[in-house]
């Protein structure tokens, strides 16, 4: 039998950091979290549920950006 693939576990970032690695503003995350066409809302964690903080998956919000990119293009 082979070994399954070793899968990392997701990093979950603040707003703070998510905006540090990058590189835009608060502000420009809170327009980009309301943008119904971009969809950030159903990618991003609040803890506790609805109205906690906000973590943002790494992995998941790069692609995100990424095919966002895409669109424009």
């Amino acid at each position: 039998m082979k070994n399954a693939p070793l899968t990392l576990p997701c990093r979950y970032a603040t707003i703070n950091e998510t905006c540090d690695l990058f590189g835009f503003s608060r502000s420009t995350f809170y327009r980009m979290l309301e943008d119904p066409d971009l969809g950030l809302k159903q990618v991003v964690v609040r803890i506790p549920p609805v109205t906690g903080r906000i973590r943002v998956p790494v992995d998941a919000f790069e692609a995100l950006l990424r095919r966002k990119s895409r669109g424009r293009s």
